[in-house]
């Protein structure tokens, strides 16, 4: 893989981690790590996934637009997503899950 194609790669995870709290980041790849997200569909354009933990929450991650402009939408339907409107650990290991699979492929 050339290093150019890596970056690229894991471009997802540099964006967004100045949005997540470095404790909620440190949380969510430990989730990742244990196995704790179980992969429900994946596409070149996004995952979506189950997050188990204290409960089981669906999240997703899904990627609009071109390599120049690009959107990115996370959901969760934990309550902490919900409470302070601001991304969770489960968010975290998603996108842990998909940079792994961007990586593979």
């Amino acid at each position: 893989m050339s290093r150019d194609a890596s970056r690229r790669r894991g471009r997802i995870v540099t964006t967004l981690q100045p949005f997540f709290d470095s404790e909620i980041a440190v949380r969510g790849a430990g989730y990742f790590r244990r196995g704790a997200v179980e992969l429900i569909e994946g596409t070149d354009r996004g995952v979506s996934a189950r997050v188990n933990g204290s409960a089981a929450y669906n999240t997703g991650l899904w990627c609009e637009g071109s390599s120049y402009k690009q959107a990115v939408y996370l959901w969760c339907d934990c309550p902490f997503v919900f409470r302070y409107n601001q991304p969770c650990k489960h968010l975290w290991a998603v996108i842990q899950l998909r940079r792994v699979l961007k990586t593979k492929n």
